[in-house]
Protein backbone atom coordinates (compact mmCIF):
# COMPACT_ATOMS: atom_id res chain seq x y z
CA UNK A 1 0.00 0.00 0.00
CA UNK A 2 1.38 3.38 -0.99
CA UNK A 3 1.17 6.25 2.06
CA UNK A 4 0.92 9.84 1.24
CA UNK A 5 1.95 12.31 3.79
CA UNK A 6 0.74 15.93 3.74
CA UNK A 7 2.69 18.50 5.37
CA UNK A 8 1.20 21.71 5.10
CA UNK A 9 3.82 24.41 3.75
CA UNK A 10 6.58 21.73 2.91
CA UNK A 11 5.34 18.75 0.60
CA UNK A 12 3.04 16.17 -0.35
CA UNK A 13 4.20 12.75 -0.67
CA UNK A 14 7.55 12.86 -2.95
CA UNK A 15 6.77 16.25 -4.11
CA UNK A 16 8.12 19.30 -1.76
CA UNK A 17 6.96 23.09 -2.10
CA UNK A 18 9.60 25.26 -3.85
CA UNK A 19 11.33 22.47 -5.77
CA UNK A 20 12.01 23.30 -9.58
CA UNK A 21 10.77 21.31 -12.45
CA UNK A 22 14.07 19.96 -13.24
CA UNK A 23 14.01 18.77 -9.85
CA UNK A 24 10.61 17.27 -9.97
CA UNK A 25 11.11 15.51 -13.17
CA UNK A 26 13.90 13.82 -11.31
CA UNK A 27 11.67 13.15 -8.24
CA UNK A 28 8.27 11.68 -9.85
CA UNK A 29 9.44 11.61 -13.79
CA UNK A 30 7.42 12.63 -16.37
CA UNK A 31 4.17 13.71 -16.07
CA UNK A 32 1.23 12.21 -17.97
CA UNK A 33 -0.18 15.71 -19.05
CA UNK A 34 1.24 18.67 -18.58
CA UNK A 35 0.10 22.45 -19.39
CA UNK A 36 2.91 25.68 -19.29
CA UNK A 37 1.69 25.95 -15.40
CA UNK A 38 1.02 22.78 -14.09
CA UNK A 39 1.75 18.85 -14.74
CA UNK A 40 -0.33 15.89 -14.20
CA UNK A 41 0.62 12.31 -12.61
CA UNK A 42 -0.85 9.20 -11.83
CA UNK A 43 1.34 7.74 -9.09
CA UNK A 44 0.59 3.69 -8.33
CA UNK A 45 -3.00 4.55 -8.08
CA UNK A 46 -3.16 8.09 -7.38
CA UNK A 47 -3.72 11.08 -9.07
CA UNK A 48 -2.13 14.71 -8.30
CA UNK A 49 -1.17 17.79 -9.70
CA UNK A 50 1.81 20.02 -9.69
CA UNK A 51 1.32 23.96 -10.08
CA UNK A 52 4.64 26.01 -11.25
CA UNK A 53 5.19 29.61 -10.39
CA UNK A 54 6.86 32.16 -12.56
CA UNK A 55 10.16 30.68 -11.89
CA UNK A 56 9.25 27.36 -12.57
CA UNK A 57 8.96 26.17 -8.68
CA UNK A 58 6.30 23.97 -7.28
CA UNK A 59 3.82 26.13 -5.58
CA UNK A 60 0.70 23.82 -5.31
CA UNK A 61 -0.13 20.41 -4.80
CA UNK A 62 -3.05 19.07 -5.37
CA UNK A 63 -3.95 14.83 -4.58
CA UNK A 64 -7.32 13.36 -5.73
CA UNK A 65 -8.91 10.69 -4.07
CA UNK A 66 -7.18 6.98 -4.96
CA UNK A 67 -8.84 4.74 -6.83
CA UNK A 68 -9.44 1.35 -4.92
CA UNK A 69 -8.25 0.47 -1.72
CA UNK A 70 -4.42 0.18 -2.25
CA UNK A 71 -3.38 3.73 -0.98
CA UNK A 72 -3.82 6.23 1.71
CA UNK A 73 -3.40 9.99 1.75
CA UNK A 74 -2.46 11.15 5.33
CA UNK A 75 -2.20 14.58 7.32
CA UNK A 76 -0.82 14.39 10.67
CA UNK A 77 -2.18 10.58 11.17
CA UNK A 78 -5.82 11.48 9.31
CA UNK A 79 -6.81 9.78 6.59
CA UNK A 80 -8.16 12.61 4.67
CA UNK A 81 -10.14 10.71 1.77
CA UNK A 82 -11.33 7.77 4.46
CA UNK A 83 -12.66 10.33 6.51
CA UNK A 84 -16.13 11.84 6.51
CA UNK A 85 -15.26 15.54 5.14
CA UNK A 86 -17.20 17.48 8.42
CA UNK A 87 -15.38 14.87 10.84
CA UNK A 88 -11.95 15.77 8.96
CA UNK A 89 -12.42 19.73 8.96
CA UNK A 90 -12.89 19.20 13.11
CA UNK A 91 -10.00 16.92 13.17
CA UNK A 92 -8.02 19.44 11.18
CA UNK A 93 -9.01 22.30 13.54
CA UNK A 94 -8.59 20.39 16.44
CA UNK A 95 -4.83 18.92 15.83
CA UNK A 96 -3.54 21.36 13.92
CA UNK A 97 -4.88 24.39 16.22
CA UNK A 98 -6.13 26.02 12.96
CA UNK A 99 -9.08 27.26 11.59
CA UNK A 100 -10.74 27.67 8.15
CA UNK A 101 -11.66 30.38 6.05
CA UNK A 102 -15.63 31.06 7.45
CA UNK A 103 -16.03 33.26 4.54
CA UNK A 104 -14.51 31.00 1.56
CA UNK A 105 -16.92 31.59 -1.12
CA UNK A 106 -16.95 27.94 -2.14
CA UNK A 107 -18.12 26.46 1.26
CA UNK A 108 -19.19 24.15 1.75
CA UNK A 109 -17.81 22.21 -1.56
CA UNK A 110 -14.71 24.15 -0.69
CA UNK A 111 -12.60 24.69 3.13
CA UNK A 112 -9.73 26.59 3.29
CA UNK A 113 -6.88 26.54 5.97
CA UNK A 114 -5.46 29.88 5.45
CA UNK A 115 -2.56 29.48 8.00
CA UNK A 116 -1.93 26.03 6.42
CA UNK A 117 -2.20 27.24 3.04
CA UNK A 118 -4.13 23.92 2.98
CA UNK A 119 -7.11 23.35 1.14
CA UNK A 120 -10.22 20.51 0.80
CA UNK A 121 -13.02 20.35 -2.46
CA UNK A 122 -15.81 17.99 -2.87
CA UNK A 123 -17.82 18.45 -5.91
CA UNK A 124 -20.98 17.77 -3.93
CA UNK A 125 -22.56 18.19 -0.66
CA UNK A 126 -24.91 15.11 1.04
CA UNK A 127 -28.44 16.37 1.32
CA UNK A 128 -28.82 13.68 4.26
CA UNK A 129 -26.57 11.87 6.73
CA UNK A 130 -27.22 8.34 4.81
CA UNK A 131 -26.38 10.59 1.16
CA UNK A 132 -22.56 9.07 0.14
CA UNK A 133 -22.41 11.63 -2.62
CA UNK A 134 -20.41 14.58 -0.95
CA UNK A 135 -19.63 12.81 2.11
CA UNK A 136 -16.02 12.89 1.51
CA UNK A 137 -13.64 15.30 0.41
CA UNK A 138 -12.39 14.60 -3.47
CA UNK A 139 -8.97 16.79 -3.35
CA UNK A 140 -6.15 18.10 -0.73
CA UNK A 141 -4.03 20.81 -1.74
CA UNK A 142 -1.36 22.56 0.02
CA UNK A 143 0.61 25.68 -1.36
CA UNK A 144 3.18 27.77 -0.96
CA UNK A 145 3.31 30.51 1.58
CA UNK A 146 0.68 33.27 0.67
CA UNK A 147 -0.78 31.27 -1.42
CA UNK A 148 -4.13 32.02 -0.38
CA UNK A 149 -3.59 34.78 2.23
CA UNK A 150 -1.97 36.68 -1.17
CA UNK A 151 -4.51 36.31 -3.18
Amino acid sequence: MTTIHIIPLKSAGPVKLGLTKEEILKTVGIPSDRHPEKAYYQYDNIFFSISYDQNNRVQYIEYSTPTGNKSKVLLNGIDIFGTPADDLIVQISTQLGSEYDKEEMEMPYCYIFPDLELSFWRSAVPESKEDEEGKYFMTVGIGVKGYYTDK
